[in-house]
């Protein structure tokens, strides 16, 4: 039993010591680490200090090349419009084919090149005017299926009319030969009267 007790504070002052020890390992570290922190920190301040001098050196630079910039996606944008106008007059656009040929972001864009804007407006031109003439194709067919439908109603309308004079004429023809026969039939009668 005196064993264990003596065991048992041993131990205790051990685990105390210990914990002493790692608690003044850790400020030490902490000592050390504030101690260090300090030229980094200034090395960081300092650094975005440099950092922000070229920022507001920058500023300028990038103002002047993104006006330069602009006047050039400007001038691809003017190109564009140029080759756009070329198309509709060269492929005969009308105006609700012409007003679909827009100019298109990429062709203003900074690594536009005028030859492949115009491989690419033409190409969209190509394609409009074959939509153009397919609509015009149909437009014209629709048109003689109303023309060939008119002429067929006024042939039909003018063989009723031309029936209906015949049968006007055939009753009349009719009712002149009633009118004859029944002529004939009075002068039969009047005949046979003066006969009897």
């Amino acid at each position: 039993d005196w064993s264990s007790d003596v065991c048992s504070s041993d131990l205790k002052a051990d685990k105390k010591k210990l914990a002493g020890m790692r608690n003044k390992i850790d400020d030490y570290r902490k000592t050390v680490k504030s101690e260090l922190l300090v030229p980094i920190t200034n090395f960081e301040d300092n650094c975005k200090v440099l950092i922000g001098l070229i920022e507001d050196a920058e500023k300028p630079l990038n103002d002047g090349i993104e006006v330069f910039n602009e006047k050039i996606r400007e001038a691809n944008r003017v190109a564009a419009e140029t080759i756009i106008k070329e198309a509709i007059e060269d492929n005969q656009l009308n105006e609700k084919y012409a007003s679909q040929l827009l100019v298109l972001d990429k062709y203003t864009k900074l690594s536009a090149k005028t030859k492949d804007t115009k491989t690419d407006i033409g190409e969209r031109a190509f394609i409009l005017l074959q939509e153009q003439e397919r609509e015009i194709e149909a437009l014209r067919l629709e048109e003689e299926r109303k023309v060939e439908a008119l002429r067929l109603e006024t042939e039909r309308k003018a063989e009723l009319v031309a029936l209906e004079e015949k049968r006007q004429i055939e009753l009349e023809v009719a009712e002149e030969k009633r009118k004859k026969d029944a002529e004939v039939a009075e002068a039969l009668r009047k005949v046979e009267n003066l006969a009897i």
